[in-house]
């Protein structure tokens, strides 16, 4: 752990999508990245409690603040972490309230296998699932491609979280997917 704790959070991020996409499962490496991930989330919030929401720099230091955390860190760490089965319910709780609160600055992708990620290890949270539906419903339908549609559907249906917006939406976009030749594969139905 203690060399965790000098990687920069790309660097932790790279390092479980590269095991995921390896499929090299290395339970004791994935609960140790869960750990360094929920210790520097956890101090982040404690500073910016004490310090006000300026809290990166505390007692003349730097902090692994969530300043450094960027959306694309916590897709790819949700990611590896559903995609090698590795339950990691303290991580998803941990970035929820990140989520929550920057759900605006995720990228389709980003969103979708966040998503996916959370439903194959059977993690839910209602109030972020409706969070994010709704973004996606108001916002994001004309941007996604078949593949974020079908990760989206699939992992709404097994969380077992019926937003009708979403699926309104997604049902539309799938249709209009259809009209452009060889867009949409039977995969993605």
């Amino acid at each position: 752990r203690s060399l965790l704790s000098r990687f920069s959070w790309q660097h932790i991020a790279n390092t479980v999508w590269a095991l995921a996409t390896l499929q090299h499962h290395d339970a004791e490496a994935m609960e140790a990245v869960e750990q360094e991930v929920v210790a520097r989330l956890a101090e982040a919030n404690t500073t910016e409690a004490d310090d006000g929401p300026d809290g990166a720099i505390s007692h003349g230091r730097e902090l692994p603040s969530t300043r450094g955390l960027r959306c694309q860190h916590i897709a790819n760490l949700l990611w590896g972490y559903g995609t090698l089965e590795h339950p990691a319910p303290v991580l998803f709780f941990a970035v929820r309230p990140t989520m929550e609160c920057r759900v605006a600055e995720f990228s389709e992708q980003e969103l979708s296998n966040s998503v996916w990620a959370a439903a194959r290890l059977a993690l839910y949270d209602r109030q972020l699932m409706d969070v994010i539906g709704d973004h996606i419903s108001a916002t994001r339908l004309p941007y996604l491609l078949p593949q974020h549609v079908a990760n989206l559907a699939w992992a709404y249906s097994r969380l077992t979280h019926a937003h009708r917006a979403l699926f309104d939406g997604l049902v539309a976009r799938a249709v209009s997917l259809t009209s452009k030749p060889g867009v949409l594969t039977w995969q993605h139905l």
